[in-house]
């Protein structure tokens, strides 16, 4: 199911033939049931979720609910925070470590975790963070960390990407909760780092 609020009223996408102007807050909210692409039939549910996109004041917020359904192993990631070479010119991560932004292929394995990464645009004189609880919800303060656990990916076809893994061929049992948010926060100028994570 999928719900569209724009500026507090219910929405419906066909209803909707211009894309709206001058609009101060979308909340989408969705609920579906994950199936395993070879499920075809649907006999396995391996997860409910719940999906919340919600736009307000320059920040995007992007929360996320699931509940195990079946005993299965998984991969894959909570966050991800992606930007262009055109757009960005360098990565500062929570630990204000710098990278390049460039076309080239490249991976960076950040050996404790962060919550937090900015992209800088030095010609825009212009940034964009982005925060979550990754971290706090799997517990990797608390528990081991996994060298890689949170890494950075450069790509040849200039899209470069931050991801948050949260399983690696990790089994989660029937009734296994997880919650979490990613916040992404623009900025007309590029904010001091200190500022941007205190």
């Amino acid at each position: 199911t999928r719900e569209i609020y724009i500026d507090g009223v219910l929405t419906s996408i066909a209803d909707i033939s211009v894309i709206p102007q001058n609009v101060n807050s979308v909340i989408i909210n969705q609920t579906y049931t994950a199936y395993c692409p070879d499920d075809t039939v649907g006999t396995y549910p391996l997860w409910d979720g719940v999906l919340t996109h919600k736009y307000s004041n320059g920040k995007l917020s992007v929360s996320h609910s699931t509940d195990t359904r079946t005993k299965c192993t998984a991969t894959g990631y909570f966050g991800m925070f992606p930007t262009s070479n055109a757009y960005s010119n360098k990565l500062i991560m929570q630990d204000e470590s710098t990278y390049i932004v460039e076309p080239v292929v490249g991976k960076f394995e950040f050996d404790k975790p962060m919550n937090t990464a900015l992209f800088v645009s030095d010609a825009y004189k212009s940034a964009v963070a982005f925060e979550t609880n990754v971290s706090n919800t799997l517990g990797l303060n608390t528990k081991l960390y996994e060298n890689g656990q949170v890494f950075f990916e450069k790509r040849s076809d200039s899209v470069d990407k931050v991801y948050w893994q949260s399983f690696n061929r990790t089994v989660l049992n029937v009734g296994d909760k997880f919650s979490y948010t990613n916040q992404y926060y623009l900025s007309a100028k590029n904010p001091a780092i200190k500022s941007i994570y205190s």
